[in-house]
């Protein structure tokens, strides 16, 4: 209507966001000059303005109404307020900090409105008004930009300047994380639900998409949030029941395997955990850290309390980055890798039993270690720099005295690419790196006696960081910077992709001891991604996150017969 638009020059300086009442009678204006103002649509007269306390700056500062149309929300670069739209008389304050809270969504149904923060690591944060109490809510480790709620209240969404967004499930305890998606290459700059339903529109940089959240979302089981600038790793607990992951403000954080609830802490005083293993009773975690007077740590389980710190190093030009640390089959050994030596502990004793040191710490590494099943030897994998500066790898084996068994399995690689697996008969070897003439990828099979290559998989875009057999051999899980992938162990064929929903690249991935979940995690604050790999599983989370029953026309395009219709 031209009268309402020649009504909205009623601001001083540029307009920056739009609302109307749910019932369309008002459009409700934000300026540049400080003021909010409602104009009536159909005389396109100015009915209410109001003074912010503080002027609106930049971009990204929303607002919303309430579903009833009696509550106007808005964010801005200090604070979230609420006003009672027909008096506009201030109501609510919520201080933002030094950050800001400048996306707002009312939640329908409650007393409650989902804030943005500006704190890069925290998606959003759910303000019950009249109780005054915050919930916040981890995020994916980027800027967040807006924020959405559905029409049902039971979804929220925040996007971020990464081109992703996090959906969570509102649910009687207020928010629990469900999965994330993305497909824009740059800032989303607003979210919007269209309609009554769970379609949702978001628009960035590059485009607008459109999202079917009723149907959609992928096999993930359940994400963890990460922490930022730290190389991150996780493990299973033999019975399946517990997972570790690291570093958390300088600790490791065990959780339930199944929940993600917390079920203790551990505090390592390391800003970097690159690797950390149960022992095969459970009773024990060790971690490998960055400390230099303990860069191996033991932790009783079940006491949460340290019983050893081993390795500490003399002076060194180098680093004591402790790489890699595994238990022996039995555990009775307890084995780590540093740049310039591997180490075996006595598992009971804690005594130093081996040290293979390298004979050349200047051109030579080692990143991983593994033992093989019968626990009478262990590989070890390496890398040399030659006279040009290039840098290849090796895998040397050894047996428990130390003596050097086979020397083999030469394979180009990136820096810290460097894993190693047996599979569970021992027959194989399995490491991972790249293809030095296509830096593509490359995920290689070589047997265990001979080092002789037996198959190679290829198939990620950039180099393959981690290679491991599930726990009955029959499958490999592999990670690059944009993908995880399954391969068939016999075939050497690939199962499926899953895509990296953070990012940076995938260090490493590790099968659930049932062989049902694969957990991935990354460099530098990744989130730690459990996905569903079993059939159940993946069916219990499309029933979890199904909304509505199926369409005749959608049974017949996906061939359901009988039609899960429901309701």
């Amino acid at each position: 209507d031209s009268s309402v638009m020649t009504a909205g020059r009623g601001h001083d300086d540029m307009v920056q966001s739009l609302r109307f009442t749910p019932d369309g009678a008002v459009l409700i204006t934000r300026g540049w000059d400080g003021t909010i103002r409602t104009w009536d649509v159909a005389t396109g007269a100015e009915m209410l303005v109001i003074d912010e306390p503080i002027g609106v700056v930049g971009f990204l500062q929303e607002m919303d109404v309430s579903p009833d149309g009696s509550l106007l929300a808005a964010g801005s670069r200090d604070a979230a307020r609420i006003w009672h739209l027909e008096a506009g008389e201030l109501l609510y304050e919520l201080d933002g900090g030094d950050s800001g809270s400048s996306g707002v969504a009312f939640i329908p149904g409650r007393t409650a409105l989902a804030v943005t923060s500006g704190e890069i690591g925290r998606a959003i944060s759910i303000w019950d008004y009249e109780a005054d109490m915050l919930t916040p809510i981890p995020g994916s480790g980027s800027f967040v930009t807006a924020v959405a709620v559905s029409p049902d209240g039971r979804y929220v969404v925040a996007s971020d300047d990464a081109g992703g967004m996090t959906i969570s499930e509102l649910t009687h305890d207020w928010a629990e994380g469900k999965y994330s998606i993305s497909g824009h290459e740059g800032t989303i700059w607003d979210l919007v639900f269209t309609g009554s339903g769970l379609t949702l529109a978001s628009a960035a940089e590059d485009t607008v998409r459109l999202w079917d959240l009723d149907v959609s979302g992928r096999s993930e089981w359940m994400v963890l949030a990460g922490a930022p600038d730290t190389l991150s790793s996780v493990a299973y607990s033999p019975d399946g029941s517990l997972l570790a992951r690291g570093p958390i403000d300088e600790g490791v954080v065990i959780v339930d395997a199944l929940t993600g609830e917390e079920v203790d802490r551990f505090e390592t005083v390391s800003w970097q955990v690159p690797d950390l293993t149960f022992s095969p009773d459970g009773k024990h975690l060790a971690v490998a850290t960055a400390s230099p007077l303990a860069p191996v740590q033991v932790w009783n389980v079940e006491a949460g309390e340290p019983v050893a710190a081993l390795g500490g190093f003399e002076e060194s030009p180098h680093w004591p980055f402790v790489w890699s640390v595994q238990y022996s089959p039995d555990g009775s050994l307890l084995g780590a890798v540093v740049q310039t030596k591997v180490q075996l502990w006595d598992a009971n004793t804690y005594e130093e039993i081996l040290t293979i040191p390298l004979e050349d710490p200047e051109n030579h590494a080692v990143r991983e270690l593994a033992f093989h099943p019968d626990g009478t030897r262990f590989a070890v994998r390496g890398t040399s720099t030659n006279s040009d500066g290039k840098t290849g790898d090796f895998v040397n084996t050894y047996n428990l005295e130390g003596e050097r068994l086979l020397t083999c399995c030469e394979q180009w690689w990136e820096k810290w690419a460097a894993s190693v697996d047996y599979s569970p008969d021992g027959a194989l070897l399995l490491t991972s790196g790249m293809n030095q003439q296509t830096g593509e990828g490359l995920v290689v099979l070589w047997d265990a006696e001979t080092g002789e290559e037996v198959a190679s998989l290829p198939g990620h875009p950039n180099t393959a960081w981690d290679a491991v057999f599930s726990p009955d051999g029959s499958v490999i899980a592999s990670s690059s910077g944009p993908d995880s992938r399954i391969w068939d162990a016999l075939t050497q064929e690939e199962i499926v992709t899953l895509p990296n929903p953070s990012d940076g690249i995938i260090y490493e991935v590790a099968f659930s001891p049932d062989g049902k979940r694969l957990a991935t995690t990354g460099d530098f604050g990744s989130d730690v991604y459990v996905w569903a790999l079993d059939l159940d599983d993946l069916i219990e989370i499309a029933e979890s996150r199904l909304t509505r029953g199926f369409t005749a026309a959608e049974c017949e395009a996906y061939a359901f017969d009988p039609c899960p219709s429901g309701s």
